[in-house]
Order: structure tokens, then C-alpha cells, then sequence
């Protein structure tokens, strides 16, 4: 067993010996299952924070948990740095283009991922074109003698024909995200995928 793990181990059974009713009763249930401590932590720390008289027993019960958690948390984010490339692998527009030349009915591939609102840089800025312009064709400004299959306006008035080779599609992976006062964290992550037909 880790360090880590004693740790949270001792913290468990401090909390076991220290907490009353329900809690207690949960703590002794969980002493075994490690995978349960954290969310238990964060529980008595919430229960803690809400009491109005704060016994010292709890006080140091609290601080003892605020600690494990937060021990654990940064060993989880070195952890995740040590697994995470140094330089992230982009799509390129001439791998769309190559992906678009060998890809069969169905397949797929993400093109880019992150949030609607992201500034993309330049690179991804590009892709994005080229998988608009691989998908429809799309004029920002309406021509009078054009016919388009659609029309739209935000800001003015917008148009375009679908090329029928690619169909663009938007998955959510993570949903936003608040703090307990309402606060975003953060926006919603979108996998944009681009399907052949």
C-alpha cells in the first residue's frame, strides 16, 4: 500500500472514530473501499463547513481531510502531466484532404477538440476552413444570382450548398461546468467530427 493510500487510510479511520450517526456508520462501510475516500472527504468537509459550532475535535478532523484531498489531487495532476505529450498532435487541412481521398462511407475523424468560444490559433483556424469548405459551400454574404439549399443571418445575411462529400458533426464530451455560487469553471468541450458520406 502507498504512502498515499496510508494516509487516506488513517484519515478514514480518524474520521470513523470522530464523526457521529450516519456519517460514522459510512466511514466504518468505507474504510476498505479507497476508490469511495474522496468523495466521503469532501461530504464531512461540506457537513463540517455547515455546523455552526464547530467542535475541535471536527476542526482537526476537517483539516486533516482538506489535507489528504488536496495531497491527492496534486499527486493526480503530476501524474496526468507525466502521461500528457509534450508537443499536442494537430490535424493539418492537408490531412483532411488525404483523410478525404481514403476514407470510406462512415468513417470518421475528430478534427478538432475544445470549446465553441476558444480562440483557435492559426493552425486550427485553417482546419476549420477547410472542413467547412470540404462540407459546404458557404458564402458569408449572399449573392443575388446564387440559389443556396440554406440561408441564415447573424449579424447579416449568410448562404450555402452542401457539397454532399462530408458531413460535419459536433459531440459534446464534457458539459459546463459552475462553482457552488453559479460561477462558470468552464465551458462545454466539443469533439468536431468530420463523417464521409
Amino acid at each position: 500500500m502507498t504512502e498515499k493510500n496510508n494516509m487516506a487510510k488513517a484519515a478514514m479511520e480518524m474520521a470513523a472514530d470522530v464523526l457521529t450517526g450516519d456519517l460514522q456508520i459510512e466511514a466504518k462501510d468505507k474504510i476498505n473501499k479507497p476508490g469511495s475516500y474522496t468523495s466521503f472527504f469532501v461530504k464531512v468537509i461540506e457537513y463540517i463547513d455547515q455546523l455552526k459550532i464547530v467542535p475541535p475535535s471536527y476542526k482537526s478532523l476537517r483539516t486533516v481531510l482538506v489535507g489528504v484531498n488536496k495531497k491527492r489531487q496534486t499527486e493526480t495532476q503530476e501524474e496526468m502531466k507525466r502521461h500528457v505529450p509534450k508537443t499536442q498532435s494537430s490535424v493539418t487541412p492537408r490531412d483532411l484532404e488525404h483523410w478525404v481521398q481514403t476514407a470510406k462511407r462512415g468513417d470518421k475523424i475528430v478534427y478538432y477538440t475544445g470549446t465553441t468560444f476558444a480562440k483557435k490559433m492559426m493552425n486550427e483556424a485553417s482546419v476549420f476552413s477547410r472542413a467547412r469548405s470540404l462540407a459546404m459551400d458557404y458564402d458569408e454574404i449572399v449573392k443575388k444570382r446564387k440559389t443556396y439549399q440554406f440561408r441564415g443571418h447573424t449579424k447579416g445575411e449568410w448562404g450555402c450548398n452542401y457539397t454532399g462529400i462530408v458531413d460535419l458533426v459536433q459531440k459534446k464530451v464534457t458539459d459546463l461546468q459552475k462553482d457552488k455560487e453559479g460561477n462558470i469553471i468552464s465551458y462545454p468541450i466539443y469533439n468536431y467530427i468530420m463523417v464521409k458520406r
